[in-house]
């Protein structure tokens, strides 16, 4: 009997739920921190520039926001962007860190404008055309 009760409490406790405790967000890399943080940070100068009617800003900033979605969607396909905006908007900080952070946003967007753009002028100087 006594054997019949243990193994009775053995199986209730094995059948009872597992207590939820709330998520711990994971640690992302610096590099996936610094990306999500620019996808950010375009995204806002998309929202001022659409609030203060400037198409130029609008379209440039539109392109650093796909440019950051985009190599996210690369280096962490998994990344629920989401949940890790609202995790990184209560944590990023103003001030001088997020200027550095906007400059080097902005650097690391334009090297790779610019790294576009000479392909293009390679290819066309090379002669190449699109087959099909």
């Amino acid at each position: 009997m006594k054997s019949l009760m243990l193994l009775l409490s053995a199986a209730a406790v094995a059948a009872a739920p597992a207590p939820v405790f709330a998520a711990q967000p994971a640690a992302l890399p610096d590099s996936v921190k610094h990306d999500v943080q620019c996808f950010m940070l375009y995204a806002m100068a998309v929202q001022h520039a659409v609030e203060g009617n400037n198409e130029k800003v609008k379209q440039a900033g539109g392109l650093g926001v796909m440019y950051f979605f985009t190599k996210l969607k690369v280096e962490a396909p998994n990344l629920d962007l989401f949940e890790t905006i609202k995790q990184e908007a209560d944590g990023m900080k103003g001030g001088a860190q997020l200027e550095a952070t906007g400059r080097s946003c902005d650097t690391e967007f334009q090297q790779q404008g610019l790294a576009l753009q000479n392909l293009g002028e390679r290819l066309k100087q090379a002669g190449a055309k699109p087959t099909t």
